[in-house]
């Protein structure tokens, strides 16, 4: 990658680019000094270390000129890499939005078991009046269950990457729609961390159904042993414990 340019915006489309060719772990990604010293371009401290972290993360800066703010901040921020460093490094990478294309930046990386992955999604200019922004994810176990770490919530495979995350923010009681959460050269992370298993899933809307199976038969006046029967060959067959209660 080119490392004469360390302005982070601009450097969105180099990064994108290179990862065509050349694993992230390749490629040198520093967060630099605000002002940037070389196209003079003022961006959130926060952005450039989201942009950084999908590469070779680390400084480009003097760190005598930073505030205790500012050296808290990156504290932080090393914390954050040294966290997702072997995913980084070693995942499967995705774009998933192009700069080259859109106003707006996405990729993503996860690991071979698709139980942790990080994404990361930029935008150059904030727009007014903008409608509600969705991030399509790819890779996913679509029948398991990600805890996402920045929203608090949880969502299916199957939800992030046919619906995707909610990326436009919430409207906050009292708050004037013009003046939410929007900036130039924003951006945002987020942390996905599988908790259910696919096979779990199934084995929960197996039950599901066979409650429901069992319920039809108690109503059409089938005999107790009938139904306990039903319940062990579905067990049999699926290969799962489903603790029916048949009474």
């Amino acid at each position: 990658m080119d490392k004469r340019h360390s302005e982070a915006i601009g450097r969105l489309k180099i990064q994108y680019g290179t990862s065509m060719a050349y694993p992230l772990s390749s490629m040198g990604a520093h967060v630099s000094s605000i002002p940037n010293h070389q196209v003079g371009r003022t961006a959130p401290l926060q952005t450039i270390s989201n942009a950084a972290y999908f590469g070779v993360f680390g400084y480009e800066l003097d760190p005598w000129a930073l505030s205790e703010e500012e050296c808290k901040v990156i504290k932080e921020q090393i914390k954050v890499y040294k966290r997702h460093r072997r995913l980084i490094t070693q995942g499967t990478f995705y774009r998933l939005l192009s700069p080259f294309e859109k106003n707006e930046t996405a990729w993503m990386a996860i690991d071979a078991k698709r139980e942790h992955a990080l994404v990361g999604w930029y935008q150059l200019l904030s727009r007014p009046n903008k409608v509600c922004l969705r991030l399509k994810l790819v890779g996913l176990d679509e029948m398991a269950v990600y805890f996402v770490e920045e929203l608090g919530q949880r969502f299916t495979g199957s939800e992030l990457m046919n619906i995707g995350l909610t990326l436009t923010p919430p409207h906050k009681t009292g708050q004037d729609f013009n003046i939410a959460e929007k900036y130039d050269f924003s951006s945002q992370l987020f942390t996905l961390t599988k908790e259910i298993s696919s096979s779990w899933i199934m084995t929960l809307r197996i039950r599901s159904k066979t409650r429901s199976l069992l319920q039809l038969l108690r109503i059409s006046g089938a005999h107790q042993s009938d139904l306990r029967g039903c319940a062990v060959n579905i067990a049999h067959i699926f290969g799962c414990e489903l603790n029916v209660h048949c009474a």
